[in-house]
């Protein structure tokens, strides 16, 4: 299609736009991509492939997750979308409530729960995201859950603290983070549920005389985990 002057490949893309087209040529949806300086073209659709559930397949035993990709999302023609967890970054996942935040998680973390050498950890104050599900694994014990105790979960991110500053005192040398796992040094997912809830409770928490605050504690180790889990094998 052949823009009049003045247009821009956005002027296709709006979502007004875009819906206008696509009624008028009989199609669900359409992608726009530019084609030289005068022209655009025009991906016709047929139906919507991000609607409907998109399942997600879990690795077979047996498999390492330096080599396996985690299925995260489905793009606009319904190709699969992965992520190497290895290689990827630290991961924040918000949204609107019922928006799907909960279920995608579960997706990913049933995905890497999966792996021998991954190992889910983390705080989750509702314990229906960790805890529950993690009962009698060896992901447990490395997961604090519940909103009776804000001292457990500050225990569990000082665990954690200290496992990733002996990863960082062990790096071989020349090397400025690990790359590869195993069963005995796992890749370490660490999961803050409802973080946000946690450090409201932890500013109402008592503490020991001279000792800075519950909430200040939980950002100073929060902070540490995320500056520098990375190169220790934490995301």
């Amino acid at each position: 299609m052949r823009k009049i002057h003045g247009q821009l490949i956005e002027d296709f893309r709006a979502d007004e736009a875009s819906r206008r087209i696509a009624a008028a040529l009989g199609y669900d949806r359409i992608r726009v991509y530019p084609r030289g300086s005068e022209w655009v073209r025009i991906e016709l659709l047929i139906g919507d492939p991000l609607d409907g559930e998109v399942p997600a397949p879990l690795a077979g035993r047996g498999l390492s997750v330096s080599d396996v990709e985690i299925t995260i999302a489905r793009d606009e023609l319904g190709n699969p979308l992965r992520q190497s967890w290895v290689e990827g970054p630290h991961v924040c996942i918000q949204g609107a409530t019922r928006s799907g935040k909960s279920v995608w998680c579960y997706s990913a973390l049933a995905q890497l729960a999966r792996l021998d050498d991954v190992l889910i950890a983390g705080s989750d104050l509702s314990g229906l995201l960790l805890g529950r599900p993690y009962v009698g694994t060896r992901h447990h014990e490395w997961q604090a859950t519940g909103s009776a105790d804000v001292e457990a979960h500050r225990d569990l991110l000082v665990r954690l603290v200290a496992e990733m500053d002996t990863r960082i005192r062990n790096l071989p040398p020349r090397r400025d983070k690990f790359t590869r796992f195993h069963a005995g040094f796992p890749l370490i997912v660490v999961v803050l549920e409802e973080f946000a809830g946690l450090l409201r409770l932890a500013s109402t928490a008592p503490v020991e005389k001279g000792q800075p605050k519950m909430r200040e504690q939980l950002l100073a180790l929060y902070g540490r985990l995320v500056s520098e889990g990375h190169k220790a094998g934490l995301r």
